[in-house]
């Protein structure tokens, strides 16, 4: 009895006619199976490793097959798109980043060809820096003389407050300060102290003698009728004594000094000046490095100033 073969038509007794189909088969499958294995692997990037919510990503694959659909796909979900490589195999696509921050794997696939191709990176997508805090916007200045405060007939003493003051201390020797923000200070009859401070403020010292001051600032400060002493702070003040035999004096800053009627004594600070000493017989000092602009007025007058300075209507004039 002979044997059979699982093959058809062969039996054991032809091992010629068995090993000649087996060298066919292997000549057929060997060819494609080392094509398959020498492919090389598909791939897929993207050009950054981290991404904010929403933003661009541009992914690039190469090694697919050519003209293939591309499937682009994220896990976890998130990230979805359609493209088709190109007869070299590559592809490259703009996509925007998932909304979700987390770490992400990006597959790209292709079941096109001998077998499907497959390649995965991964990407970062980060969640947005917290917002700034809201800064609240600084409070507006305080106007200008708005807030109002009256003394009596007697001998007051009066504080201002933060805030822009308007202050009438009407008779008798007051005492009048003035805090922050823009004021105006009337001192009225009798001989008062008034004192601006920071802000530009506008002081009127009236009849009397009175002392007044600015303070910081770009002050307007007037002496009135009286033998006053007047100063202006720092700043660039206009100070005016008056009629009276006044003192003026500027401190830093440029400053404009009017002596008014009488015989005054005026020092110029340390800025360059502008003074004019009006009538009377008057003592200007002006000797501080700055050049100053002096006129002298109607009187007896004497200046001490410097080389530099321009001086005009002065009966005797020592430069230093």
């Amino acid at each position: 009895m002979k044997a059979s073969s699982p093959i058809r038509g062969l039996t054991t007794r032809s091992p010629r006619r068995l090993l000649a189909l087996l060298a066919t088969i292997s000549a057929l499958l060997v060819p494609a199976a080392v094509a398959w294995a020498c492919t090389p692997q598909a791939t897929v990037g993207a050009d950054k490793l981290s991404y904010g919510p929403g933003e661009q990503m541009k992914v690039e694959g190469r090694d697919f097959r050519s003209n293939a659909t591309i499937t682009i796909a994220s896990d976890p979900p998130g990230l979805s798109a359609t493209t088709t490589s190109t007869s070299a195999g590559t592809f490259s696509v703009q996509l925007e980043a998932p909304d979700e921050p987390g770490l992400y794997v990006l597959l790209a696939t292709s079941s096109e060809g001998f077998g499907p191709a497959l390649a995965r990176t991964t990407f970062q997508v980060s969640a947005p820096p917290p917002a700034p805090p809201q800064v609240s916007a600084p409070p507006p200045a305080p106007p200008r003389c708005a807030i109002g405060k009256l003394g009596t007939g007697g001998a007051d003493t009066i504080s201002g407050t933060n805030a822009g003051d308007r202050i009438f201390a009407f008779a008798g020797n007051d005492v009048v300060k003035a805090l922050a923000a823009d004021d105006c200070l009337h001192g009225g009859s009798g001989g008062d102290r008034l004192a601006g401070s920071a802000g530009h403020d506008s002081v009127f010292a009236q009849s009397g003698d009175d002392r007044a001051s600015g303070g910081d600032g770009n002050d307007r400060v007037f002496g009135g009728s009286g033998n006053d002493r007047v100063r202006g702070g720092a700043g660039r003040d206009v100070v005016a004594g008056g009629s009276g035999r006044d003192v003026l004096t500027a401190d830093s800053g440029d400053d404009q000094l009017y002596g008014d009627s009488g015989a005054d004594r005026i020092y110029a600070g340390t800025g360059s000046n502008r003074i004019d000493a009006g009538t009377g017989n008057d003592y200007v000092s002006a000797r501080n490095g700055s050049i100053d602009t002096i006129n002298c007025g109607v009187g007896r007058d004497t200046a001490r100033v410097d080389r530099i300075d321009r001086v005009a209507g002065c009966e005797r004039v020592i430069r230093g």
